[in-house]
Formats: C-alpha cells, structure tokens, sequence
C-alpha cells in the first residue's frame, strides 16, 4: 500500500511538472516574452535637425554671396569703377550692391590675362595690384572710413575700416571679348597680415559680374 501512495504521488508531481512547463511554453510562444528582443533603449532621443537654409534665389545676372553673410549683389554705376584690358592685363573695381549695404568687387588678373579664359584662383603670394603675378578676386565690405587711393592711375574710392576678401580657390571667367564680362565660382577668406587669410572665415561667391 505504500508503495501504491508514493507511485501515485510522484504521477501528481509529474504532471504538475508538465503543466507549469508547458504553460511557460505557450506564454513564450504567445508572443508574452521575446527571448531575442534588444534591451529598451535607455539613451535620450536624437535631437530634431535643424531647418534647411532658404536658398538665396538671385537673379541670374546677380552675385551670390553665401557663407560669412548672404546676400544677393549687383554692379551699380559708379563713377569710382573702373575696368581696363591692357596686354596681359585684366583689373577691374566694380562697385556692387546687395541693397540694404554697398561693396566693393575687385577682379585682378596681372600678366596672365589671354582673354575671354578660364582663370584659376589660388591663395595670394603678393598683394593686390601686384604684377606678373596669380589671378585674383576680392571683396571689400564698405566701412565709414572713406578714402580715396589710386590704383593705377585712378582714383578708386576706399574704405579703412571696412573688412576685406580676398581669394583662396575658385574659377575666374571671362566671357566677353573685350575682357568686361564672365562669372565667378570663388571661395573667398577674410584678410590677415601678409597676405594671409583668417581660417574658418569663409564667403562663397558664384553668379555673373560685368563692368556697367
């Protein structure tokens, strides 16, 4: 009789052994518990990116000046501005508005001038106006102190204070035959000391320029 108690109660714990690990199963299977699932992500949402800048959307004969300011700019007539093809010789002192601010655009292509070319732009061994040397484009920003300083002959007016691109890569074009039309595709620094340029300071400027 014993013996017929304990086979009996070892059938019970069997079969109650079979219902709980059975049970497990189906909870598994049921989709309750993913044994392959990845932990939570506990780190804090990416931030939302920021909004995408407004193109410029400058007319087609305009300048396109991005980067360290944006604006749109435009030749106006000047009686300071000057452009004059001689030899070898293309420079140029445009005087152009963006509307709200006024600029000056100097193009200077001294001793490598063939004509209507592309021009690569390079950083400036020598300064402005310097001859037999690499074609260079730059912008200056117009500040309050106004003066005038000849260049080659002709007064050009200037500003002391005001900030000063000058060219450190980029393309030069020249169109027109007679040296006084083309576009730019130019990558412009801030001016240091030396002919050196302020890194991290960069102007873009690409469209079309012409002498008025």
């Amino acid at each position: 009789m014993r013996t017929g108690r304990q086979s009996r109660a070892r059938t019970l714990v069997f079969l109650a052994a079979f219902v709980v690990v059975a049970g497990a199963a189906a909870w598994i299977v049921g989709g309750k518990v993913d044994l392959n699932a990845a932990p939570p992500n506990s780190s804090p949402s990416a931030a939302t990116p920021g909004p995408t800048p407004e193109p410029l959307n400058c007319l087609s004969s305009d300048l396109e000046l991005a980067g360290a300011f944006n604006a749109c700019a435009t030749t106006i007539p000047d009686a300071s501005s000057t452009c004059s093809v001689s030899g070898h010789t293309l420079e140029a002192s445009l005087r152009i508005s963006s509307g709200s601010s006024g600029m000056w655009l100097f193009i200077d292509v001294n001793g490598a001038y063939t004509g209507p070319a592309t021009y690569d732009l390079a950083p400036w061994p020598q300064p402005l106006g310097a001859t037999d040397d690499d074609p260079k484009v730059a912008i200056q920003e117009q500040g309050t102190d106004a003066f005038t300083q000849l260049v080659n002959g002709v007064p050009v007016q200037q500003y002391g204070t005001a900030t000063f691109w000058q060219s450190v890569a980029g393309i030069l074009t020249v169109t027109s035959r007679d040296g006084r039309s083309g576009t730019l595709s130019a990558i412009l620094e801030m001016s240091g000391p030396g002919n050196t340029t302020v890194l991290g300071s960069t102007l873009s400027v690409s469209g079309s320029w012409s002498c008025p």
